[in-house]
């Protein structure tokens, strides 16, 4: 399936290394006095955040972050499987490992193997399968973060409705290697505007910093985005981002 991200990025162009850094510890810091994150193992996520693990989501921060049914239904399902699969039994609000359960999970089974409570929850934040979180920085330049697939469908500008898509890589050179951040003149009608205010079906982000949502249960609830935007103190667009 790959990997994917919701990309929570400010809408600020320019931020100087000392706020990005105080953005880092902030926001990292919020979402770990809340319980939503822990320091990853070094096996979490190696490929998308670091070799130290990053921040993994916990259940706490995955039933928070997202719409309920998204958290529940990855819990559910992996619950399923491991019925399925002859690891799990007993009631649904009190499962306990099998024989076989207990070597998958333990690397060991016995005789007393079905008399222990087994929280799935658990095991799947142990394993890091809530997802994780990472800090990207633009450390020199201006900061781009395009969306899935690079390309969106359509790109409308504000001031006269046009669908400027087919000129919008060209735009978008153009703002990057102007001196500043100059307003992009509209192809369609001349008119200038911020880049970040023409209107994609699928946003890119522009800034020197994101907080990157890495394989988490889905997409980040409206609410949880607000939250989020309210605790850094600026307004933050999502972007969508597979690889």
């Amino acid at each position: 399936m790959g990997d994917y991200a919701n990309y929570l990025v400010p809408e600020r162009y320019r931020i100087d290394a000392p706020e990005r850094g105080d953005m880092e510890r902030r926001m990292i810091g919020w979402m770990q006095k809340n319980g939503w994150l822990k320091l990853g193992k070094e096996s979490d996520h190696p490929k998308i955040l670091s070799k130290g693990g990053g921040w993994s989501v916990t259940a706490s921060g995955s039933r928070h972050m997202h719409p309920p049914a998204y958290h529940k239904e990855k819990v559910d399902g992996y619950a399923q499987w491991m019925r399925a699969q002859g690891e799990l039994t007993g009631p649904a609000d009190r499962p306990q490992l099998t024989p076989k359960g207990m070597a998958k999970v333990y690397g060991t089974g016995g005789p007393d193997a079905v008399s222990r409570p087994f929280s799935v929850e658990a095991w799947l934040e142990e394993q890091g399968v809530f997802g994780g979180v990472a800090v990207e920085v633009i450390v020199e330049g201006k900061g781009l973060f395009p969306c899935d697939g690079g390309e969106p469908g359509e790109v409308i500008c504000p001031k006269c409705g046009a669908d400027v898509v087919e000129h919008f890589m060209e735009m978008v050179e153009t703002w990057y290697s102007a001196e500043g951040y100059p307003p992009v003149p509209c192809p369609e009608c001349g008119a200038a505007s911020e880049i970040r205010d023409y209107k994609m079906d699928m946003p890119w982000g522009f800034s020197q910093i994101s907080f990157a949502f890495w394989n988490t249960v889905g997409d980040l609830s409206e609410d949880f985005v607000a939250e989020f935007a309210a605790e850094l103190g600026e307004p933050v667009r999502r972007v969508y981002i597979k690889i």
